[in-house]
């Protein structure tokens, strides 16, 4: 059947034209269809990086915090021992010194 013919009455005109903007109408609203797509994809790439980036920064935190936890720890572990041996080798010297008299 030959498109010419088909389409020289007004009805056929109309029709075709009908079906060119029907397909128009489609490949447009697929168009939009594709872009919010794309928008919500990059919208939850860019979330995903932020909490990955939070979770990140949270970490670090509470390894410094740990670090500085223990440190202290050692420090006041260290100081309380080093007074306790000071304190020995005083009531040790103050015994012999007893002893001596």
């Amino acid at each position: 059947m030959n498109t010419h013919i088909v389409c020289s009455t007004f009805e056929s005109k109309y029709r075709c034209c009908l079906l060119v903007s029907w397909v128009v109408v489609v490949v447009v609203l697929v168009l939009v269809l594709v872009a919010v797509v794309l928008v919500l994809v990059l919208v939850l790439v860019v979330v995903v990086v932020l909490v990955l980036v939070l979770v990140v920064v949270v970490v670090l935190v509470v390894v410094v915090v740990v670090v500085v936890v223990v440190v202290l720890v050692v420090v006041v572990v260290v100081v309380v021992v080093a007074a306790a041996a000071v304190r020995a080798l005083d009531v040790q010297k103050s015994l012999s010194a007893a002893q001596l008299l």
